[in-house]
């Protein structure tokens, strides 16, 4: 009779410890929300950017919504796959659940959801899609034209460009038709071709006048050997940058009014 104790008592205390290891890992169980973000526009993320999914419980409209589990992902590149962790002992099958995205440069929102996505309880299930819509900050100030804007020199490779004289401010001149350049480059007057196609930007050969300055010939130096490395430009607002065949700027330009 004893060994049979002894042998139920075995048993017990085997049963007793899985019930033990079993009863944590119950408590503590999680499930997942899956699912990608994209966005429509056909533009890169920085290497910076943050993506964010945030499940919500969003069953009362009067009061904020109330987080269940987030997750974020580092260097996000479209598109974003991501799961989200919750405790399904949280989920009330009587109450409404959401998924919110947005995309984060800093401190700055870039993309971010702007509907509903419901999950998990009235016919919705454990999969979601986003879609991210860009956030559009203030409505910048119309670009000025390339071609007949008088560009004044800012800052050329490490060289800021600081003239008192407003006469003496080295620019450039695009005209159109033809395709000629007119300017000053801080002591002589320079003139030329260039060549453009869409944002395709090289300049020909520069004549000059043969003036020698006190001040103003370094700038020209600069100025000369950065105009014969242009093989781009961008334009954002009233700034132009010229750019190297490697896209590096290595002329600054603002656009101005003639003196």
């Amino acid at each position: 009779m004893s060994e049979v104790q002894t042998t139920l008592g075995g048993v017990l205390g085997v049963a007793l410890a899985a019930s033990l290891l079993v009863a944590p890992a119950t408590a503590t169980a999680q499930s997942v929300i899956s699912g990608e973000a994209s966005y429509r526009e056909r533009i890169a993320l920085p290497p910076e950017a943050v993506f964010e999914a945030i499940l919500e419980d969003v069953s009362r409209m009067d009061v904020s919504a109330t987080t269940l589990g987030t997750v974020r992902v580092e260097g996000a590149k479209t598109p974003i796959r991501f799961e989200i962790p919750y405790d399904p002992a949280k989920i009330d099958e009587r109450m409404s659940y959401s998924v919110r995205g947005r995309i984060l440069v800093g401190d700055r929102l870039m993309f971010t959801t702007d509907q509903v996505y419901p999950v998990l309880t009235r016919g919705a299930g454990t999969e979601v899609e986003l879609l991210l819509v860009r956030v559009r900050g203030p409505r910048p100030a119309a670009a000025a034209p390339l071609q007949g804007t008088r560009w004044k020199l800012v800052r050329v490779g490490d060289l800021v460009i600081e003239v008192s004289d407003p006469e003496r401010q080295p620019h450039l001149i695009l005209q159109a038709e033809p395709a000629q350049l007119g300017g000053y480059g801080g002591c002589n007057r320079l003139s030329g071709g260039y060549e453009l196609e869409g944002d395709r930007l090289r300049f020909g050969a520069l004549a000059t006048t043969m003036r020698a300055c006190v001040d103003g010939m370094d700038i020209e130096a600069a100025f000369h050997a950065a105009l014969e490395k242009v093989r781009s430009f961008t334009i954002e607002g009233q700034r132009l940058d010229l750019l190297d065949g490697a896209g590096t700027a290595v002329a600054h330009l603002e656009a101005s009014l003639a003196p």
